[in-house]
């Protein structure tokens, strides 16, 4: 099933910027990203924790979920404005001798700020600020089972949206042998009796069979420790493992415990990545930040919920309302090595992870905890990719904790 959703999501991310690279109506534009947007918020289905509503309506369930992808799919009709740009630098390079290589550039640039633009809107419309931290359905991810990845060391997600873009644009644009040469064969066009002009729209496929087939053998967790050392213990996300009764008993046992944990003081609720360095008597909280639109908190846009559908609201406003926190540092030292934090969600941000590469940890804990999504393979397949960019991003061993 995973690798089912992972082919269908691949494909459907090519398509969409395949659609962009070759569109001749802003109209088009517009509607390719609200579908393609449509389907990749469509994991939101799965975020809520609606077993858990015992009186609610299933209907008024299903169209509370339907109203948050549609407003969230909105906003990513931004990336038509990738469209309108390119069609206007294209007016002012018509007459430019051999531009092929400087449009597919331009068009990759203009993919990559929409992206920003973006990740901006989404900041602010779930209550958060213009840092550009949100990345999930970033079309970069589509080569992340691929040989590409490795751009990722250096240009994280943004820098394989850049050269995805810039490998359709060259593709569907090139006029050179190899078009012919990769296009479905002349024996299988006059069979389904197709048009040649129609040649193009099957380049995609090509594109899909050339870069993917083989990635999806492609090692991705070469750099995630698969044990940890006895004298340390890594839990995960919200895991409040540690508590006052076992604590010594932990302490004599371990020298490093790595605990998730929540912490509620003035009137509000933390996520809190709680470290315990036994052998030295210190102890260091680095705080979630970036949190899950109605998986930890309501964002105030949707306060009309409370008048839509009440067990719903009340649910996630008294389950799960998080405030979110600045970190100054995300990184401590233990055994003459610096570790860095992360807990889930914080690690799809670039920005998050910028800050804590620039700081040179030796090994990253990622502490997770996905229950909200109850294992969706749509979420999972988002998360693998994430996770393998993170680990090509951050050139250090991954302690990767799910449990």
């Amino acid at each position: 099933m995973i690798f089912f959703v992972t082919s269908l999501s691949i494909l459907i991310k090519i398509l969409f910027v395949y659609n962009l690279a070759v569109s001749k109506s802003f109209k088009r534009s517009i509607i390719y990203s609200f579908i393609y947007s449509i389907l990749f918020w469509s994991f939101l289905f799965s975020l809520l924790p609606l077993s858990k509503f015992e009186t609610s309506s299933n209907f008024l369930d299903f169209v509370f979920i339907l109203i948050i992808v549609l407003c969230f799919s909105v906003l990513h009709t931004v990336y038509a404005i990738t469209f309108l740009s390119n069609n206007i630098f294209k007016k002012y390079l018509s007459h430019v001798k051999y531009n092929i290589f400087v449009k597919s550039f331009i068009f990759a640039f203009l993919l990559c700020v929409s992206e920003l633009f973006i990740s901006s809107l989404m900041s602010v419309f779930t209550n958060g600020s213009y840092t550009p931290d949100y990345a999930f359905v970033n079309v970069g991810y589509a080569l992340s089972y691929s040989p590409f990845i490795y751009i990722a060391k250096y240009l994280h997600v943004y820098g394989l949206t850049f050269l995805l873009g810039i490998i359709i644009y060259l593709i569907t644009n090139s006029k050179s042998k190899i078009n012919y040469i990769l296009d479905l064969n002349p024996l299988l066009l006059s069979t389904l009796k197709i048009k040649t002009k129609l040649n193009l729209k099957f380049k995609i496929l090509h594109i899909l069979f050339f870069l993917f087939c083989s990635s999806f053998y492609f090692s991705q967790d070469k750099n995630i420790l698969e044990k940890l050392p006895d004298n340390i213990l890594v839990k995960n996300e919200d895991a409040r493992y540690v508590t006052s009764k076992n604590r010594d008993k932990l302490a004599k046992r371990y020298d490093l415990i790595v605990d998730g944990n929540t912490e509620y003081f003035d009137g509000n609720l933390y996520n809190v990545s709680h470290i315990y360095d036994n052998k030295n008597g210190i102890e260091y909280k680095n705080y979630k930040r970036f949190l899950m639109p109605f998986g930890e908190y309501m964002p105030s846009y949707f306060e009309f919920v409370k008048y839509f559908n009440a067990d719903i609201y009340n649910s996630i406003k008294n389950r799960h309302t998080y405030t979110s926190v600045e970190n100054k540092n995300n990184v401590f030292s233990f055994d003459g090595k610096v570790y860095a934090t992360l807990l889930c969600s914080d690690a799809w941000s670039p920005i998050s992870t910028y800050k804590i590469k620039k700081q040179n940890p030796d090994i990253l804990i990622l502490q997770r905890r996905e229950v909200l999504f109850h294992n969706s393979p749509i979420y999972q397949v988002n998360v693998n990719m994430w996770k393998n960019i993170m680990v090509r991003y951050m050139s250090v061993p991954v302690i990767d904790v799910n449990n």
